[in-house]
C-alpha cells in the first residue's frame, strides 16, 4: 500500500553527515515595472554622434541591413528612412538617387546631399558620365561592406561641406572583428547569378575583413545585361589608445539597357518585352580607391585624420535619338584628406576643428555617339583641376542639465582651372569661397521629452559648365562661341 506524507526538514548536520555540501543561498533582487524601460534620449548628450544633432537623424546598422534584400541595387538600404527617396537612377549601373522630402533637386540624381564613406566624400562634381554635378555613384559597396548608416536631414552639421544643402548620408564600413565569414549564391530568372564571399578575422590585434562579390544578368529586356565584380578589403588595429584602418577596394561594371516599354502597348500585346524603340544605352566603370583612417580608440576626444586616393573612369551612354546616343565620360584621379582634433569636456562641452581638401583633375566630357561610333561633335569637353579647401569648427555647450547649445560654422574656399576643350577660349580659371553658419538647441524638460530647433545654411559648388558655359548642342571644338562666367556663386540653402 502506497501512502503520502509530509517532507522532514533536514538539518546542516544531517546534510554534512551524508556527505553533501550545502550551498549558501543566493538572494534575488529586482525592480517592478515593465521590462521594456524606455532608455534616456542622446540628443540632449554632449557627442560628436550624428544623433545628438538637433534635427531628425536615422541610423541604420548592420543588423537592420541583413533584414534587407538589397539585391543588386544599394539604393534600397536607404528606402526605409522616412523622408529620403533613394532610386537607381536607370537601368545599368548608373548610380544612384537621393532626395530629401522638402528639398527639389531639379533632375541632378544625387546632388544635394553630401554622402560620405569613411570620412570620404562620395559626390562627383561636374560629372559628365553620370547624371548632372554631384551625383554618387555607390555600386561598388555591397551590404557585407555597411556597418552604419546616418542620414542626418538638414545642413545642420559643419563637418560635412559640398552638396550638404538637404543634408548628409555618413557610411561606415565593418571591420573584421565585426562580422563572420560567410559565403552565398543566389540563382535567379533571366540568367541571374550572384556569389559572395566573406573572409573575416582577426589575429594579435588585427582585424582584417576580405569581400568579394561578383554579379551577372541578362535582364528581364533585350539588352538590359550587367557584369559587376566588387572586391574589398580592409586591415585594422588598435595602437595604444587610436585606432588605424586602410582598405582598398576595387569595382569593374559593363552593362547594357534597353530603355522602357510602352505600357499600354505591351498589356494591349503589340509589342513584347524583347522589343525597344530606340537604342538600347550602355556604360561601363572601374574604380579603385585607397584609404587611411586615424580615430580615437576608446573615447571621442582626440585627434582624428583621413586620407584618400581615387582613381575613377565611368561611361555612360544615353540614347537621344533614333540613330544617336549622348556619350558622356569621366576619367579623373581624385585624392585628399581631412584632419579634425576633437576637445572634450564630458557632460560639458566639447568642440571639434578641423580642415579638409579635395583635388579632382581629369577629363569629363559628353560626345554625340552615331550608330555607336563616336563623332567630332561633343555637347561638352572639359579639362579640369579642381581643389576645394575647407575648415570648420563645431561645438556643443550645456549650461544647464536640460539645456544643449550647438553651433557651427564652416568655410570653404574653390580654386579651380577649367580648360573647355569645346570652346578655347572660354577656358578659365574660378577663385571663390563660402561661408556656412550652423546653430540649434536642444532642451529636454524630462527624460523622455526633448524639444529641438536649428537654423543652418548648406551649399553647393558651382558645375565647370556653368562656370565656363557655351552652347549644349553637339558640335565640333572650336575657337569661339564660349563665355566666361567667373563672378557665379555656390549656391546656398537656409
Amino acid at each position: 500500500m502506497t501512502g503520502l506524507s509530509a517532507l522532514e526538514p533536514v538539518s546542516a548536520v544531517e546534510v554534512q553527515a551524508a556527505g553533501v555540501t550545502e550551498l549558501e543561498a543566493i538572494e534575488v533582487t529586482g525592480e517592478g515595472g515593465s521590462t521594456n524601460r524606455i532608455e534616456p534620449l542622446v540628443r540632449n548628450k554632449v557627442s560628436t554622434a550624428p544623433e545628438s544633432l538637433p534635427a531628425a537623424v536615422s541610423t541604420i546598422t548592420d543588423e537592420d541591413i541583413r533584414t534587407l534584400n538589397v539585391g543588386r541595387d544599394i539604393s534600397n538600404i536607404y528606402r526605409r528612412v522616412p523622408g529620403v527617396v533613394a532610386n537607381n537612377i536607370d537601368q545599368g549601373d548608373t548610380g544612384n538617387g537621393f532626395r530629401m522630402r522638402g528639398f527639389a533637386t531639379n533632375g541632378t540624381h544625387g546632388a544635394d546631399v553630401a554622402v560620405y564613406v569613411d570620412g570620404v566624400p562620395q559626390n562627383i562634381p561636374s560629372s559628365q558620365g553620370g547624371a548632372g554635378h554631384g551625383p554618387v555613384f555607390m555600386e561598388w559597396l555591397t551590404p557585407q561592406m555597411i556597418k552604419r548608416v546616418d542620414v542626418i536631414k538638414g545642413p545642420v552639421s559643419a563637418l560635412f561641406g559640398d552638396q550638404n544643402r538637404a543634408g548628409a548620408v555618413n557610411i561606415e564600413t565593418l571591420d573584421g572583428g565585426d562580422v563572420a565569414s560567410s559565403i552565398g549564391l543566389d540563382i535567379a530568372s533571366y540568367d541571374g547569378r550572384r556569389a559572395n564571399l566573406v573572409l573575416a578575422g582577426e589575429h594579435e590585434g588585427f582585424e582584417s575583413l576580405f569581400v568579394a562579390d561578383v554579379y551577372k544578368t541578362n535582364g528581364y529586356r533585350k539588352a538590359a545585361e550587367t557584369n559587376r565584380d566588387n572586391y574589398f578589403w580592409k586591415l585594422s588595429k588598435v595602437f595604444d589608445d587610436a585606432k588605424y584602418s586602410a582598405r582598398f577596394s576595387h569595382y569593374e561594371s559593363d552593362f547594357k539597357n534597353d530603355g522602357y516599354l510602352n505600357l499600354p502597348a505591351l498589356r494591349a500585346g503589340s509589342i513584347s518585352r524583347r522589343d525597344t524603340d530606340n537604342l538600347y544605352g550602355f556604360g561601363n566603370a572601374n574604380r579603385n580607391t585607397i584609404v587611411v583612417n586615424r580615430a580615437p580608440a576608446y573615447d571621442e576626444a582626440g585627434l582624428y585624420y583621413t586620407g584618400y586616393y581615387e582613381n575613377f573612369r565611368r561611361v555612360r551612354a544615353i540614347s537621344n535619338g533614333t540613330f544617336t546616343h549622348n556619350y558622356g565620360k569621366d576619367d579623373r584621379d581624385i585624392y585628399g584628406g581631412r584632419v579634425a582634433y576633437n576637445f572634450v569636456y564630458p557632460e560639458i562641452a566639447s568642440l571639434m576643428v578641423g580642415a579638409d581638401v579635395r583635388r579632382d583633375k581629369g577629363d569629363a566630357f559628353r560626345q554625340q555617339y552615331r550608330n555607336f561610333e563616336p563623332t567630332p561633335n561633343f555637347y561638352y569637353d572639359f579639362d579640369m583641376d579642381l581643389i576645394t579647401y575647407g575648415v570648420f569648427a563645431q561645438g556643443q555647450y550645456k549650461p544647464f542639465d536640460s539645456l544643449k547649445v550647438l553651433a557651427g560654422i564652416r568655410y570653404d574656399r574653390f580654386d579651380y582651372d577649367i580648360d573647355n576643350l569645346k570652346f578655347r577660349n572660354a577656358d578659365t580659371g574660378y577663385h571663390s569661397s563660402v561661408t556656412t553658419p550652423k546653430l540649434g538647441l536642444v532642451w529636454t524638460p524630462i527624460e523622455q521629452l526633448e524639444i529641438f530647433t536649428n537654423a543652418a545654411e548648406g551649399f553647393r559648388s558651382p558645375a565647370a559648365e556653368y562656370i565656363s558655359s557655351g552652347s549644349s548642342s553637339a558640335l565640333p571644338p572650336s575657337q569661339t562661341g564660349g563665355q566666361i562666367n567667373s563672378s557665379v556663386r555656390p549656391s546656398k540653402v537656409t
